[in-house]
């Protein structure tokens, strides 16, 4: 008798930003992890190859380089979906703003 394995929890996360995120600008990259092997997937579920994914990586960093929005925009956006809880809304859009500007600063 086989029992059904439990579902991956971060599998479970990966599909519900993708669900929250699919009408914006912001992507969600994904990835498969095994214990034996990791492979990268696209948003599409499609296994990448090592062209591919290469393409994937100066896309990603493009879009890094690129980013340019502000923490009140960020709020804002969080605004549609968050009720109340502004004070968290406040921390997390200036911590995403501070993230991207230290990975910016340390791919340049």
């Amino acid at each position: 008798m086989s029992e059904k394995e439990p579902p991956n929890p971060f599998e479970e996360i990966q599909r519900q930003l993708k669900e929250i995120f699919k009408d914006s600008k912001i992507s969600v990259s994904t990835q498969n992890i095994s214990n034996d092997t990791t492979s990268e997937v696209d948003n599409s579920g499609d296994i990448l190859d090592s062209s591919t994914k290469e393409n994937k990586d100066a896309q990603t960093l493009e879009k890094i380089q690129n980013f340019n929005l502000k923490p009140k925009e960020i709020r804002d956006y969080l605004d549609r979906f968050v009720m109340r809880q502004s004070e968290a809304k406040k921390v997390l859009s200036v911590a995403i703003c501070d993230h991207y500007n230290h990975v910016r600063k340390t791919i340049s």
